[in-house]
């Protein structure tokens, strides 16, 4: 039997500048009892309040988080509820299913890697920080092994094309040193040319430095 969600403080608790520290506290306490239970089915009730438009919805995204960042395993089978959170309206809630299902790429990448049809559908419909965040689970997938790395290499190269300036210097510091081969020289490729291109002149300095080239010599 699956125990109920242990209580966190409520959003109408409101003494100046104490519920975020409090939340915290209370959170880091839950998570922490979660972690020593080490059962991965008391995750559940988390997992299904983030699914809610319920105030204590990000309450318990910070309990899940910790999980995320202690206890990784405890969430080795929760992913096919992990990957809608990823495009929650919420961008605390999205944000800490990107966590979650980054961290599950080094420990079970296997099981993100069943959902790759998933996450390819929806970075189309993605927002920024879902976007963002499937592009850290996709590298996080290239680490586990090389043949993630050709199975996602097209939608790696098209985000690359498509992202705005800042973002792209983001993403080839993060991408690049994380693929090999063909699937390396794809990325460098793209973002090379895309370098001459960029409107924002310190974009174009920071990633020029980044790929070891001058300007105008790309």
């Amino acid at each position: 039997m699956v125990a109920a969600p242990t209580p966190l403080v409520p959003y109408a608790y409101t003494v100046m500048g104490e519920v975020p520290q409090k939340q915290a506290q209370d959170a880091a306490s839950v998570a922490a009892k979660l972690s020593q239970a080490g059962r991965k089915e008391d995750l559940l009730p988390y997992l299904d309040t983030m699914a809610t438009d319920d105030a204590s919805a990000e309450q318990a995204a910070q309990v899940i988080a910790l999980i995320a960042s202690t206890t990784p395993n405890l969430l080795t089978g929760h992913v096919p509820r992990l990957i809608p959170l990823l495009y929650a309206e919420r961008e605390a809630i999205s944000t800490v299913g990107a966590t979650c299902l980054e961290a599950l790429t080094k420990e079970a990448p296997a099981k993100v890697a069943k959902h790759l049809d998933k996450l390819r559908e929806g970075f189309d419909r993605a927002s920024s920080t879902a976007r963002d965040g499937t592009i850290r689970i996709l590298v996080g997938l290239c680490r586990a092994s090389v043949v993630y790395q050709h199975r996602v290499i097209d939608l790696l190269d098209r985000a690359l094309a498509e992202v705005d300036d800042h973002t792209l210097v983001d993403w080839a510091r993060l991408m690049l040193p994380s693929l090999k081969g063909e699937p390396h020289f794809q990325a460098r490729e793209r973002v090379t040319s895309r370098l001459a291109t960029l409107s924002s002149k310190p974009a174009a300095a920071e990633l020029a430095e980044f790929l070891g080239v001058r300007l105008g010599q790309a």
